[in-house]
């Protein structure tokens, strides 16, 4: 097929009339022109939309174009802008379909800011619709996006258009079966979509989501480049909504949020479904949280272009393209074969006693105790309950590892009996079983060593590595016991717990560095930053460091440099904390804190829009976390009274209000606006917060305050 040298409407024109009449260009895409017409047979308004000569170039393009259209025309319903007939006139590639009188969805985004609720809830219900009787039809839209939406004037229902459109154009040689290749826009393809793996109507229901996240926003969930995009799809969880826009009601915010699952089986199954949730007519599953929270992978995504789409080299749920599946693992409280309550301490305790050895290799990334308490809250489930195989595997993939491990222990006499098994988290096949079997006495702290090591072995690491429980930790078990029960008290949140069996580990070893810390952040969030058992705590703390992993010992430092207000090193070492795990709730709540309490400048605005950015990262990655909820609300009271110092300008800026003299900087109608938004802003946090901490006081007061 030759390119055709005729403007594209004199062409169009002189290749269909006299059955059609072109009357003006309506519009131009990435894939062709559109061009209003008349049908002179019916006399009816349509829209002819012609391919670009380049692609219509391709004859695989032009078989697939014209067998999705044949599906398409089959396709009646409301929401779907109708398919009347296609073909090829005059080396011109063109369909003709219904005429809707209105704008795009992309139109009327362009106009500025977010949607109004009830608009935003009409849209995603029509086209939720339209979805589902696709869906049923074995039809798969592929690119769900704002310029595909037209709003129809006058009765508002939104329409979706170009179905099947974007699979017919995947380049010249690209599998007709939609794997392989990535087809579609990269802001609105779901993880699965830009693997080129085979997809369905759910991957259309990803993309719903995040147009309605852009609706309610006013700008889709992740923007940047191409690549930075569809790497941000596949491996981190967006804002929650609801903390984007602070009206939006959890009806909406729950079924866009679900929409927006990662793994296909836990979205909506239907566009039903999802018609159903946001119109209320559905109910949406529970939330559950931990005190820290659940963050997706931050690993690096290696993503390979093929043609003019993009793709993700990845397995289905497996590590990104690059990445050693051996160096992340996530260590589980082992079985006690015999239920033994003498040594049924070490349940938990394997996990932090094997979690501390594998950490001495910075190259591993290693789940901590804190973070699995959150994991196993996320789904209901206790440490003493038994994991089996899938649901570790599902607890892996939550916290972005790839490398699981289940284990056991049994006693017998002096002896006891240590078993690890390995399992690859995207396969299911166990990788290796390590075994320890040796008289231990008491103390089996040392069998734990040992059985690190075999695990190091597997995953590559050196072999000089200082492994010792007793060297890092304490020489006393006893002391070690009463510091593995105040570091679960503390991520129960129960501070005074925390801080009675913490403190009695330091009367039985003044030594137990490990401890100081954990004493110091429990007084910290007790008493406050000028408590002096906390400053005496993390001096120790820190002065007992040098045994521990490189991480552990970043964590004390940046907490000793903010308790004496050194902010700008405590500042460098959060985010040192981040830039390794991004979905540490603890290291942004630390950041914020950083923030929070640095303010010797003249303007303490720049410093509480960086805080509440921080904070409101750590409730995204942790909805439990008191204390963020608690500074949040503190930045949002100050904004919100009648004349306040500073202005809160966005959801998450503020603005010097006042300067010097009290001289107003900022108008009266706009600060007005800002007084009303931090109100709302209050309100809707407290609201969060007494849903998520029912039995909190604070929570209870900030709702009344607010």
């Amino acid at each position: 097929m030759s390119h055709p040298t005729l403007d594209p409407f004199e062409a169009l024109q002189g290749a269909l009339e006299p059955q059609y009449r072109l009357e003006r260009e309506l519009g131009r895409g990435g894939m062709g022109v559109v061009f209003l017409a008349t049908d002179t047979t019916l006399d009816r308004r349509v829209a002819i939309k012609v391919v670009h000569p380049e692609l219509a170039a391709h004859p695989s393009i032009v078989r697939r174009f014209l067998a999705e259209a044949r599906t398409i025309a089959r396709l009646r319903h409301p929401g779907i802008v109708a398919v009347h007939t296609a073909g090829t006139a005059k080396d011109l590639l063109y369909y003709v379909m219904d005429q809707v009188e209105g704008e795009s969805l992309r139109q009327r985004l362009s106009r500025g800011g977010p949607l109004p609720l009830d608009q935003v809830t009409r849209i995603v219900a029509d086209l939720a619709a339209a979805l589902d009787a696709a869906g049923r039809a074995g039809v798969v839209h592929r690119d769900v996006k704002p310029e595909n939406v037209l709003l129809e004037t006058g009765t508002g229902r939104a329409l979706l258009a170009d179905f099947g459109i974007a699979r017919a154009m995947a380049a010249d040689g690209a599998s007709s079966t939609g794997q392989g290749v990535a087809v579609g826009t990269p802001s609105y393809m779901s993880p699965e979509q830009a693997s080129g793996e085979e997809v369905d109507t759910r991957s259309d229901i990803y993309a719903l989501g995040v147009v309605a996240y852009e609706m309610l926003a006013g700008h889709p969930p992740f923007q940047g480049a191409n690549r930075v995009v569809v790497s941000k799809h596949i491996a981190e969880r967006p804002t929650p909504i609801e903390r984007v826009r602070l009206d939006c009601p959890r009806s909406l915010a729950g079924a866009v949020m679900k929409a927006l699952e990662k793994h296909p089986a836990e979205r909506w199954q239907t566009g039903e479904e999802l018609r159903q949730a946001v119109m209320g007519e559905r109910a949406l599953p529970p939330r559950q949280a931990g005190r820290r929270g659940i963050a997706l992978a931050a690993a690096a995504v290696a993503l390979a272009a093929l043609g003019a789409s993009v793709g993700l080299a990845r397995r289905s749920d497996g590590p990104p393209s690059g990445v050693n599946p051996r160096h992340s693992i996530l260590v589980l409280p082992f079985d006690n074969l015999r239920n033994d309550p003498a040594v049924d301490w070490m349940r938990d305790g394997s996990v932090s006693m094997l979690g501390l050895n594998l950490s001495q290799w910075n190259d591993l990334t290693v789940v901590d105790q804190g973070r699995l308490h959150d994991l196993l809250g996320q789904h209901e489930l206790e440490p003493a309950q038994d994991i089996g195989l899938d649901m570790a595997r599902r607890l892996a993939r939550d916290a972005g590892v790839w490398t699981v491990v289940l284990g056991d222990f049994a006693r017998a006499g002096d002896s006891l009996h240590l078993a690890a098994r390995v399992y690859d988290v995207a396969s299911g096949t166990r990788v290796s079983i390590a075994r320890v079997d040796d008289r231990a006495g008491e103390d089996a702290r040392s069998l734990f060593d040992q059985l690190a090591a075999k695990l190091l072995d597997l995953s590559g690491a050196p072999t000089d590595l200082p492994l010792g429980l007793a060297r890092s930790t304490s020489q006393s078990l006893e002391a070690y016991r009463a510091y593995l029960t105040g570091v679960d008290q503390l991520n129960r949140w129960d501070l005074a717990g925390a801080e009675r069996d913490l403190s009695r580990a330091l009367v039985i070893d003044s030594s137990f560095g490990l401890a100081y810390y954990k004493l110091a952040l429990t007084r910290g969030w007790l008493a406050g930053i000028d408590d002096s058992v906390a400053d005496r705590a993390i001096v120790r703390a820190t002065a007992l460091s040098g045994n521990l992993p490189e991480h552990d010992r970043t964590v004390i430092n940046a907490y000793r440099a903010f308790i004496g207000g050194e902010f700008a090193e405590a500042r460098d070492l959060y985010q040192r904390l981040l830039t390794r795990d991004a979905g540490d709730a603890d290291a942004w709540y630390g950041l914020g804190e950083t923030w929070f309490h640095d303010t010797a400048g003249p303007d303490e605005a720049p410093a509480f829009t960086q805080a509440i950015r921080a904070f409101r990262r750590t409730l995204d990655l942790d909805p439990d976390y008191a204390l963020a909820y608690d500074h949040v609300q503190s930045m949002l009271g100050k904004a919100a009274q009648t004349k306040p110092d500073y202005a809160l300008v966005a959801s998450d800026s503020f603005a010097l209000a006042t300067g010097p003299g009290g001289r107003p900087l900022v108008d009266s109608l706009a600060l007005q606006a800002a007084i009303r938004r931090a109100r709302a802003a209050g309100l809707t946090t407290a609201r969060n917060w007494v849903a998520t901490q029912p039995s909190t006081l604070r929570a209870h007061g900030a709702m009344v305050d607010a």
